[in-house]
């Protein structure tokens, strides 16, 4: 018996189910056939280092269950993430306005000043 598509491409994360999902939400539900591995591999390269990061958040932090809380301030200290997920809105309780006053202003900061600094090499 063959390996599925996802096998074959060495992902994790079901291939088939991802193309069902774009053929339903596709306005001409033609959709080619690398289509759904591209966007499984970015789906899962995007897991991968949103854990990685949180796994380090997790472990400097001297805690071993990584929390929604975890998740929210790796995504926030990384520049990469934070440019990604621009417009995340997390919903944590109330810690959410202890990140966005702390976490997001040194990830602003950062990001603004390597902008200035593209923009002033070009």
């Amino acid at each position: 018996m063959g390996k599925s598509l996802g096998a074959q491409a060495g992902l994790k994360i079901n291939v088939a189910r991802i193309r069902k999902r774009m053929t339903r939400l596709a306005p001409t539900k033609r959709i080619g056939g690398t289509a759904p591995i591209y966007a499984a591999g970015i789906l899962e390269f995007v897991t991968r280092e949103i854990l990685a990061a949180t796994r380090e958040t997790t472990r400097l932090g001297g805690k071993k269950r990584i929390t929604p809380r975890d998740v929210l301030l790796s995504i926030r200290n990384d520049d990469d993430l934070h440019r990604l997920f621009a417009g995340l809105v997390c919903l944590t309780g109330s810690s959410i306005k202890e990140v966005t006053k702390t976490t997001t202003l040194e990830a602003d900061k950062r990001y603004s000043l390597a902008r200035n600094e593209q923009v002033a090499a070009a």
